[in-house]
């Protein structure tokens, strides 16, 4: 929003100058294999920028009548994301979902007020989204079950060191025609159809769920599997040393590949054997356009 976008690129002109859309460029080819000169590619990068100095001045104004009305004494505050955003790195540009690459991965989380909460800056062990049911009502000691695998961020849970573990996969990829680096890959009828297909479950699901990417962080390292036709390939970050994910260490740490390989088979399995419960879904026009207005259907 103004002023961010001349305030961060008060000297580019050109077609992106205030928002970065897909315009004639095809979501799925500006994904894999984008065709921006480089001038134009450093402008979307500024823009991100300028979107981050936007949400951060929304939070300020929300936090600043906070303490003007004197809410803020007891109010918990929570500030996350969804996900995180590719901005080339692992040659994925402006998107998010089909690798599990940290600049995709990685959100923000910031929690502030009631005595409850710990008085500290970090949380030493990988936590994720699924912590934030348990974490709130921990925080505002509210009984309740916590639905998954989510523990309080707070307290003896998050002190237990067997938590100490994270997993994750991505979501197929819906431009299978463009992305050449991934095995087991849909057709693409089947990945960008939003209505049910009929052998799903049959003839699709087991190949969908081969076709993701999928990961295990724990401690220092975090080993990402890559499903491949001839094999799947595995690579491993150092994410001190390394916390952009950018120089594959697996061949320097041979015994972490075997036990990260071992955990992350352990989860997976442990996965494919619950029944899914997710319906049927069939789209109107009216949702089907919205959605492909917003980039989620078509390329």
């Amino acid at each position: 929003a103004p002023p961010w976008a001349h305030v961060f690129a008060p000297g580019y002109t050109g077609e992106y100058r205030t928002a970065f859309d897909y315009g004639t460029i095809s979501k799925g080819d500006m994904t894999y294999r984008n065709p921006l000169p480089p001038p134009t590619l450093a402008h979307a990068k500024t823009l991100y920028d300028a979107e981050v100095a936007t949400a951060d001045r929304a939070v300020g104004r929300l936090l600043r009548q906070l303490e003007i009305s004197g809410l803020a004494r007891n109010t918990l505050i929570l500030f996350t994301s969804d996900h995180g955003e590719s901005l080339d790195e692992h040659g994925y540009y402006f998107n998010h979902g089909d690798f599990v690459y940290g600049p995709a991965a990685n959100v923000p989380l910031v929690l502030r007020g009631l005595d409850t909460l710990p008085e500290r800056d970090l949380v030493g062990e990988p936590v994720a989204l699924v912590d934030l049911q348990a974490t709130l009502l921990a925080a505002v000691g509210v009984p309740g079950s916590v639905v998954g695998d989510g523990r309080p961020l707070t307290g003896e849970a998050a002190a237990d060191s067997s938590h100490g573990r994270l997993f994750g996969e991505s979501g197929f990829c819906r431009f299978p025609h463009l992305n050449d680096r991934l095995g087991f890959l849909l057709p693409r009828e089947v990945a960008q159809n939003a209505d049910p297909v009929p052998d799903w479950r049959e003839r699709w699901e087991e190949q969908a769920n081969r076709a993701k990417q999928q990961f295990v962080e724990s401690g220092r390292f975090k080993l990402v599997r890559s499903p491949r036709p001839a094999g799947d390939s595995f690579e491993v970050f150092d994410l001190i040393a390394d916390p952009g994910e950018q120089h594959d260490v697996a061949a320097l740490h041979p015994q972490v590949v075997t036990a990260l390989r071992e955990r992350l088979a352990e989860w997976t399995s442990r996965g494919d054997a619950q029944i899914g419960t997710a319906g049927d879904r069939r789209l109107d026009e009216e949702t089907r356009a919205r959605m492909e207005t917003l980039g989620y259907i078509g390329d």
